[in-house]
């Protein structure tokens, strides 16, 4: 994933009494010139503050931009799918945030990468709290198919220190990126636990 710079946005720390009003959006755009200053553009008139950016690139071309966005209190959140669709977006969700959001991302992965060198063990808690996802039981079906190529939102990550490990994130489709990022901590996990060095692991999304 890339961390787009916001520019001119503002970009200091909210204040606790802006927690409320954080929001997370998730949109499916074009690869094409200017379609982020044609969002950020659509929501500023739904008077939201672009806090971060970040673009989640594609296969088959195209990217999903996720954004932290701040909404004076009070303010709809429906506007911002609105926002996304003027803007040429699809497929748009939008959840609530918090402060934690607003770690930029690669801070994020490595603040975990050190927990999980420290316990190998915590892989399954690490992974949830990296994907935003919870790791489901044995019981658990897949939510999605993925035969045609399309984005779906149950992964499967094996690790030969913790197992198989199905992560579900209901109506938020995990990226390419996502998946990389899975399979780079564990294997991290499975070199630092010991007795596994040479088992690599895998992901796919389906068991």
């Amino acid at each position: 994933m890339v961390t787009v710079p916001t520019g001119a946005v503002k970009t200091a720390a909210p204040s606790l009494d802006l927690q409320p009003s954080l929001w997370r959006l998730r949109v499916e755009v074009d690869d094409s010139r200017g379609r982020l200053a044609a969002l950020a553009m659509t929501l500023s008139r739904a008077r939201a503050n672009i806090l971060t950016v970040a673009v989640h690139p594609l296969p088959a071309g195209g990217a999903v931009d996720e954004l932290l966005l701040a909404l004076p209190v009070g303010a709809d959140p429906a506007l911002l799918l609105r926002a996304a669709e003027l803007a040429g977006g699809r497929g748009a969700s939008v959840w609530p945030g918090d402060l934690h959001d607003y770690v930029d991302e690669p801070t994020r992965v490595l603040r975990l990468a050190g927990r999980l060198a420290r316990d190998p063990g915590s892989l399954p808690a690490v992974l949830a709290e990296l994907l935003r996802a919870h790791v489901a039981t044995p019981l658990d079906e897949p939510a999605s198919d993925d035969a045609d190529g399309v984005l779906v939102d149950t992964m499967l990550v094996r690790s030969a220190g913790a197992g198989p490990l199905l992560l579900q994130r209901p109506g938020e489709p995990f990226t390419p990126a996502e998946r990389s990022r899975a399979v780079a901590l564990a294997a991290l996990a499975d070199v630092e636990e010991p007795g596994t060095q040479g088992c690599g692991p895998a992901v796919s999304s389906r068991p």
